[in-house]
This record gives C-alpha cells, sequence and structure tokens, in this order.
C-alpha cells in the first residue's frame, strides 16, 4: 500500500510542477502581449506626430506659395514695371508667412 501513496505524491508533485510550468508560460506570453502593444501604441503615436509634422509643413509651404502668387498677380496687374513702392508691399507680404 506505501507504494499507491508513493506514487499519489509523485503524481501530485507532477501535477505541480505542469501547473508552474505552464503558468510561468502564461505570465511570459502576457509580458510580451502587453511589450508589443505598448509597441504598437509608442509607433502609432510617433507616426501621428510624424503626419501631423508633415501636414504643417505642407499647410505651411502652401500659404507661403499662395501669398507669393498673389502678391505677384498685383504687382503685374498694376503695371510691368516694378516701382518701390510694389517692392516694399511685396516684402511686407513675405514677412506676413
Amino acid at each position: 500500500m506505501e507504494g499507491r501513496g508513493g506514487d499519489r505524491g509523485i503524481g501530485k508533485r507532477l501535477a505541480v510542477m505542469k501547473y508552474k510550468r505552464q503558468r510561468k508560460r502564461g505570465v511570459k506570453k502576457s509580458v510580451i502581449e502587453m511589450l508589443s502593444e505598448s509597441i504598437d501604441e509608442t509607433l502609432d503615436k510617433d507616426e501621428a506626430e510624424e503626419i501631423e509634422e508633415l501636414t504643417n509643413q505642407l499647410s505651411s509651404t502652401l500659404k507661403g506659395w499662395i501669398s507669393f502668387k498673389k502678391v505677384e498677380n498685383v504687382v503685374t496687374a498694376r503695371s510691368n514695371s516694378i516701382d518701390v513702392e510694389d517692392l516694399g508691399k511685396w516684402l511686407v507680404s513675405l514677412c506676413r508667412i
């Protein structure tokens, strides 16, 4: 009868060891998943910041180009010759950009 009792003890120990191994694997998986999610979120934020920065740069470039074209059209509409007053207005409009 002692053999059976000893077998049960070994079986319990093996079951406990198996449970602990599975638990460790589960913890490792959850840590890896959490790290992966954190990395994904960080990359998404960085990507969004880069897109916003590019959008701002393009927007300011377009505004400058449009302002320049407006001033250029005003100057050429008045006359084909540029006088000092027109140059001054053109410089002022460039400073506002």
